[in-house]
């Protein structure tokens, strides 16, 4: 992947110019740096808009230049066809919000964390196994002056095209509500493998649990950009929602007493993050996963992939698991958490030891996951209460939070 180039990437022609430049996709036809590629050859639909008016996300349809043996006598002789490929383009562009909206402030960090993602973690990622979109280009425009007179006022903020491989060839199936059981396990297993292949990442000059400076023989490709290494995963942290903290009612009850428990609950799982560190795709849902046609021949018979990493950073890999069933899961089944936690267990342990991790298998215990997925279950509802409640699986996390909290009260 180019290294997140300034480029032209304002329209469907200079963007095709940007590729074929960068070599991201090998003999688009036509598509030199010299070349004006006609609108009749390149087609960019839109899919949908970005949340808030931040942006939209089209398809790209490219023209890829193959070579085939015509059939011919003479050896060597080749033709050449033309065959469409499609791409992803997201196009971030934030209007100028107030300095002082944690809300824009919000947003606009995520996509900074997403381009940081793609650009430093992406290949990766991919290498290690686990399915995500192939980032072929990242190009971002750093934020500028005011230009206000009106000191709460921002900079404008920067833009961001994030060029994408198209996952849904290989995998055309989403969500649209709830988890079949097998869409639930193919999820947790990428899961399990993304949070194994950056467990135990880092920021540079970072020290151990002892307080040494890690030794350099340490996996440097673990070694995480700023962007990620001092972001806490997730978009419900505490940190950064302070606005539906102060929402929670205090009328004595359940939600007063989690209000209470909050910071406690929130600081308990930053200092598990540092013990057992990993990233955190932070977002999740059923709505961020897209899955494979089942293929009884095969084992296993279906594979996720993930997207949207707007939300990733560092934390505990159970925070992902209870966001997951919290909002595609089911209250009624308990069975089903039970052997869900199961499952993400024996994936994440087979996983840490294919990639050469069985000491750090070893020291993550099935009490360890129970404990953070409670604290995570539990830090969720939080956010919840001060936001809304949603999701298949609420009821159930509201009863894990209530017994979080009684077992905090009844240890002080």
């Amino acid at each position: 992947m180019a290294p997140n180039p300034v480029v032209d990437v304002s329209t469907p022609a200079s963007l095709a110019r940007a590729l074929a430049a960068s070599g991201a996709i090998p003999r688009l036809v036509s598509y030199d740096a010299s070349s004006s590629p006609s609108s009749s050859s390149l087609r960019e639909r839109p899919i949908q808009s970005l949340w808030a008016g931040y942006g939209t996300i089209s398809e790209l349809e490219l023209e890829v230049e193959a070579e085939e043996n015509d059939g011919g006598s003479e050896r060597g002789k080749k033709k050449k066809n033309a065959t469409a490929t499609a791409v992803i383009v997201k196009r971030v562009s934030p209007p100028r919000g107030d300095a002082g909206d944690i809300g824009h402030q919000r947003k606009l960090a995520s996509y900074v964390c997403e381009a940081a993602f793609y650009l430093h973690c992406g290949r990766r990622t991919l290498e290690g196994g686990a399915a995500i979109a192939e980032p072929l280009l990242v190009s971002t425009t750093p934020s500028g002056g005011s230009g206000s007179d009106d000191q709460r006022r921002g900079p404008p903020p920067f833009s961001l095209t994030l060029v994408l491989s198209d996952l849904r060839p290989a995998r055309p199936n989403f969500s649209h509500g709830g988890l079949r059981p097998e869409q639930l396990q193919a999820s947790l297993r990428w899961l399990a493998r993304f949070h194994a292949i950056w467990w135990g990442c880092r920021g540079e000059n970072e020290r151990d649990s002892a307080g040494d400076d890690i030794d350099d023989g340490e996996d440097d490709a673990l070694l995480l950009p700023k962007e990620l290494a001092d972001r806490e995963g997730t978009f419900w942290h505490l940190d950064t929602r302070p606005e539906e903290w102060e929402a929670i009612p205090e009328d004595g009850g359940f939600l007063s007493g989690l209000k209470q428990e909050a910071h406690g609950i929130a600081a308990e799982l930053k200092a598990e993050a540092r013990k057992f560190s990993t990233l955190s795709h932070g977002d999740a849902k059923a709505a961020n996963f897209c899955w494979s046609n089942p293929d009884p021949s095969s084992s296993p018979s279906m594979s996720a992939a993930a997207y949207d990493f707007q939300y990733v950073g560092r934390g505990v890999g159970a925070r992902d698991v209870a966001y997951l069933l919290s909002s595609a899961g089911s209250s009624s089944d308990e069975a089903q958490l039970e052997s869900s936690l199961d499952f993400y267990f024996e994936c994440l342990q087979e996983d840490l030891r294919s990639l050469g991790k069985t000491e750090q298998a070893e020291k993550y215990t099935r009490d360890t996951l129970a404990y953070h997925f409670r604290l995570s279950t539990a830090d969720f509802v939080r956010f919840m209460a001060g936001w809304g409640t949603w999701g298949g699986g609420a009821a159930r996390a509201e009863r894990i939070a209530r017994e979080v909290v009684e077992e905090r009260r009844r240890k002080q």
